[in-house]
């Protein structure tokens, strides 16, 4: 099931393509219900056995994450993953969260980057293929 992207906000073409990416890669872990630009947060999920309600927020720098993470939290999302293009945004983001996100916000938020998450996918194993895979 593809979801519709409509270009709703000033999103970059990067930007879109890491939430979609991101969306699949919820469906394919199981999660039940995966809505884009729900209340400007980028997905929110959830997952079939959990009440709990998970924001994704795609960043491509720091700058708005505080005003994204309150935002999510506000609304009542249960925990927010914020999903960066690389590790060095991904550690300019962890200063900003660390430096001024509240200690009871910073333990429901999660920090990766976007090929990390990639990794998480589940491996596809055919028969008897002769494919090997390198640690």
């Amino acid at each position: 099931m593809k979801t519709d992207q409509k270009k709703t906000r000033n999103e970059s073409l990067p930007h879109l393509q890491e939430k979609n990416d991101a969306s699949e890669l919820m469906r394919r872990l199981g999660f039940g219900v995966v809505l884009q630009e729900h209340e400007n947060c980028d997905l929110i999920v959830t997952h079939p056995g959990c009440a709990s309600i998970l924001a994704l927020e795609i960043e491509q720098s720091p700058r708005n994450v505080l005003r994204n993470l309150s935002r999510n939290f506000a609304q009542g999302c249960t925990s927010v993953l914020v999903i960066c293009p690389d590790f060095y945004i991904a550690a300019l983001v962890a200063r900003r969260i660390a430096k001024s996100l509240p200690p009871e916000l910073q333990a429901r938020t999660a920090l990766s980057t976007a090929g990390a998450l990639r990794l998480v996918q589940p491996l596809r194993f055919a028969g008897n293929s002769t494919a090997q895979t390198t640690p």
